[in-house]
């Protein structure tokens, strides 16, 4: 028997697709409440202020992966590549990123079986990240390195 779980905002569970987020912002400048969760929220449900600030206020943290530097940035295809199932989606990842001048960065964000839609929230960005978009993913592929 599941546990019902109640949110606001619009609920982007997906299966197999994976929304990106970025950050050029150098590492320390992100303060740390920014990714902190907050358990007050019925059910248990942690939020926290980037998925507050996106418009969503749940997802599965077993299903967040990041990655980035502390320090300077790193080329996307590096940061991207070093990730869980990155063959799958790398490439479509990339072609993305270059429209939007986004090839050098400090930060990522992956949340795998998620879907994140900014014409339901209107928003894709906020002072810390850029949402770049969803991407199909294979959980049987390899990351690229």
């Amino acid at each position: 028997m599941g546990v019902t779980v109640k949110f606001n905002g619009p609920d982007f569970r997906c299966e197999d697709k994976v929304s990106i987020w970025v950050s050029q912002t150098p590492y320390a400048l992100i303060p740390d409440s920014y990714f902190e969760e907050d358990f007050r929220c019925k059910g248990g449900a942690p939020v926290n202020e980037w998925a507050g600030n996106y418009g969503f206020g749940f997802y599965d943290g077993e299903r967040l992966a990041t990655n980035g530097v502390m320090e300077g940035s790193v080329s996307l295809q590096h940061c991207a590549g070093e990730c869980s199932f990155s063959s799958s989606f790398v490439e479509e990842l990339l072609a993305q990123a270059r429209t939007q001048q986004l090839e050098q960065i400090t930060w990522l964000i992956l949340l795998y079986d998620f879907a994140y839609d900014p014409q339901q929230t209107g928003v894709t960005e906020d002072a810390y990240t850029r949402f770049v978009g969803v991407f199909d993913y294979n959980d049987e592929a390899d990351g690229l390195y």
